[in-house]
């Protein structure tokens, strides 16, 4: 298996347990670790085979900006 990291995203996000911490979004830093299997994108060299980091980046980045927790 291959991996595939994402490293010290910073997304601002609704985060504590305080009433005061809740009335402002705080900067949250997330690390993603990826197992995958890319020998098909070694194999044919085809962007369509292989992880669309920006993809994933934005995805985790609009999850996170639009939660509450």
């Amino acid at each position: 298996m291959d991996k595939v990291f994402i490293r010290d995203l910073v997304i601002n996000t609704i985060i504590g347990i305080y009433p005061h911490e809740r009335e402002n979004k705080q900067p949250v830093t997330i690390n993603i670790e990826m197992s995958c299997d890319l020998r098909k994108a070694g194999e044919t060299d085809d962007l369509n085979d292989t992880v669309n980091y920006k993809e994933i980046n934005d995805k985790v980045r609009e999850h996170v900006a639009n939660s509450s927790y």
